[in-house]
C-alpha cells in the first residue's frame, strides 16, 4: 500500500629519443579521421566560476571527426547527488530508489548524445556526495543553479568530441522550471521534465491543498493532518509575507530568505522567458505526478511551448500502473524511469537538435 509522509595540468608530451627507434615504431593512440570510437564513460567537470562542478561524461558510440550532440542534466530541489536517485514523490514512498539522471543518460547515449551530469552544488561530501564542495551559506541564491547549468552546458560544448551548436539542458522539477532562463542564458535547447510553471509560493500551496485530500481520504484525522503539514503551512505564510516585504527575517523551510526571494523571482520571469525561447523548449509531465500536476503544462502552452502529457509517470518519472492510490501494490510501482517518457525526450530532442 501507499505510505504516507509529511511534505517533506596540462599533460605535456615528451618525444624522447630512443636508440635504434624510428618514428613507426612509437605508439599513436591518437584516433584516424572517420575510425569509429566506442562509447565511453569518464569523470568530468565544469568551472562554475566559484566553484568546479564534478560530475560524469557518458559519450556514446561515434566517428572521430563528426561531433555529437550534448545534453546536460539539470537536478531538481534539493541537494542532490550527479545520479539523482529518487524513492518517490510527494505523500508517496516506493521502498525503493530510482536513479533517475543515470537512466536517462545512459538512454541518450544509446541514442547518440554525450551527456554530462553532475553533483548539484548543495550535495558535498558532508551530505550524500563524494566531493570536494564546501557547505553552501546564508549567500547561495537560485540563480547560482541557472549559472552552474549555463556552466555545464559551455564546458561539455568545449569537448572535442561534442558539437557545440547542438546542446540542450534536460532540466528535472525546479531544473525543469527553470529551463528559460538556462536557454536565454547558455542558448541551445531546454526540456522540462516535470518543471513547474507556477511561482514555487503557488506551487506549495497547492502541494498543502493535495496532501491534504490524500491524508484525509486515508483515514488521517484532523489533529494528525495538521501535524504533518504543519512545516509546509506555516512556509505558505512566511513567503507570503515575504511577497509582501513584510517578513521579519529568518529562514523559511530550512533555507534563507534571499534563496527564497531569488527563486520566486526567477519563477515570476519564466513567462516572457519561455514564450521568447518557445521554439527551442519543450515540457513534459506525467498524469500520475503528485509534485508539480499535469495542470501545470497549460502554463507552457500558452508560452507556445511544445508539450506532452503521458499516463501514469510520476515526479519520479517512473510508472504507477495502479490508477486507484487507494490500493496501489508494490507490484503497480515501476522501478525504472518509464520507457514512454525516454522515447519522448529523445523525440524532442532530436526534433530541436
Amino acid at each position: 500500500m501507499t505510505r504516507f509522509a509529511p511534505a517533506a595540468a596540462p599533460v605535456i608530451a615528451l618525444l624522447l629519443a630512443v636508440p635504434g627507434c624510428t618514428p613507426t615504431d612509437v605508439d599513436d593512440d591518437t584516433p584516424t579521421p572517420g575510425e569509429p570510437l566506442a562509447a565511453s564513460e569518464s569523470d568530468f567537470t565544469a568551472d562554475a566560476g566559484d566553484l568546479v562542478l564534478e560530475g560524469t561524461l557518458l559519450l556514446p558510440d561515434r566517428v572521430d571527426g563528426e561531433p555529437v550532440p550534448g545534453v546536460v542534466l539539470v537536478h531538481g530541489s534539493g541537494p542532490h547527488p550527479r545520479d539523482a536517485p529518487l524513492g518517490g514523490q510527494l505523500n508517496m514512498a516506493f521502498g525503493f530508489e530510482i536513479p533517475v539522471f543515470e537512466e536517462i543518460a545512459t538512454h541518450l547515449q544509446a541514442a547518440g548524445y554525450a551527456v554530462y551530469r553532475y553533483d548539484k552544488r548543495s550535495c558535498g561530501d558532508w551530505g550524500a556526495c563524494d566531493n570536494d564542495y564546501p557547505l553552501p551559506d546564508d549567500t547561495l541564491t537560485a540563480e547560482a543553479f541557472v549559472h552552474d547549468a549555463a556552466a555545464a552546458m559551455d564546458a561539455l560544448g568545449a569537448h572535442p568530441d561534442v558539437d557545440p551548436a547542438r546542446l540542450a539542458a534536460v532540466g528535472h522539477s525546479q531544473g525543469g522550471g527553470f529551463a528559460p532562463h538556462v536557454v536565454d542564458l547558455a542558448g541551445g535547447v531546454g526540456i522540462s521534465v516535470a518543471g513547474n510553471w507556477s511561482a514555487i509560493d503557488a506551487l506549495l500551496a497547492y502541494q498543502a491543498d493535495w496532501s491534504r485530500t490524500l491524508l484525509q481520504a486515508a483515514g488521517a484525522t484532523p489533529t494528525d493532518i495538521d501535524a504533518a503539514l504543519a512545516d509546509l503551512d506555516q512556509a505558505i505564510l512566511d513567503l507570503a509575507e515575504l511577497r509582501a516585504g513584510t517578513w521579519g527575517g529568518g529562514p523559511i523551510f530550512g533555507a534563507s530568505a534571499l534563496f527564497w526571494e531569488s527563486w520566486m523571482a526567477l519563477d515570476d520571469e519564466r513567462p516572457v522567458l519561455a514564450a521568447t525561447h518557445a521554439n527551442d523548449l519543450a515540457a513534459i509531465n506525467g498524469d500520475y505526478d503528485w509534485n508539480v500536476p499535469p495542470s501545470e503544462l497549460a502554463g507552457w502552452r500558452s508560452a507556445g511551448v511544445e508539450t506532452v502529457e503521458l499516463p501514469c509517470v510520476t515526479h519520479a518519472l517512473n510508472c504507477v500502473r495502479q490508477p486507484d492510490w487507494t490500493i496501489i501494490t508494490a507490484a503497480d510501482i515501476g522501478d525504472a524511469v518509464d520507457e514512454d517518457l525516454l522515447a519522448a525526450l529523445v523525440e524532442l530532442l532530436a526534433a530541436r537538435l
